[in-house]
């Protein structure tokens, strides 16, 4: 199987990184915090926990971080 050019059977890592996961339903945990919900994803794909803070800095969302993810406007989920 190839997923944009990448052999998932040769490198199946690399493969990963060119996936997205979009849930048809809700796309967030509404108990858990921004910061948990993007944790959660965060280990499914490796990603680095201090890359979630750079993240979250870059988009100005850290005054996000620690609230429930079902809480900010739709425009922020």
């Amino acid at each position: 199987m190839v997923i944009d050019g990448i052999d998932l059977w040769v490198d199946p890592e690399k493969a990963k990184r060119n996936i997205g996961y979009l849930p048809e339903g809700k796309r967030v945990y509404p108990d858990l915090t921004v910061y948990k919900n993007l944790l959660f994803f965060a280990r499914i794909y490796d990603v680095e926990e201090e890359r979630i803070n750079k993240l979250l800095k870059e988009f100005g969302l850290e005054k996000y971080r620690d609230t429930k993810a079902g809480y900010p406007s739709r425009g922020l989920r």
